[in-house]
């Protein structure tokens, strides 16, 4: 069991971050207590500057990779067409 508990509902979504070059590769990045999750919303980073947030369907407490680095480029690119000015650390 999680020292969280499982989740509430059937729409609950499994909350967390990663790097960018976390996502690298093809094999699945495992999500730590996602297991009854059906979807994870992921705060991405590239080192220090942010990214934005991505929703990505979890299989089996993982997420794939490859969806996650095509969001992560997504928000990048939404960023970059609206004239969002980046973060500096």
């Amino acid at each position: 069991m999680l020292p969280w508990g499982e989740p509430e509902w059937p729409g609950a979504v499994w909350i967390g971050e990663c790097d960018r070059a976390d996502a690298d590769g093809t094999d699945p990045l495992r999500l730590d207590g996602a297991d009854a999750y059906h979807n994870a919303r992921l705060l991405v980073r590239d080192g220090r500057t942010l990214l934005g947030f991505v929703t990505v369907p979890v299989t089996a407490g993982s997420v794939s990779r490859p969806a996650v680095l095509r969001a992560s480029f997504s928000v990048a690119r939404t960023m970059e067409t609206r004239g969002c000015a980046r973060l500096r650390p």
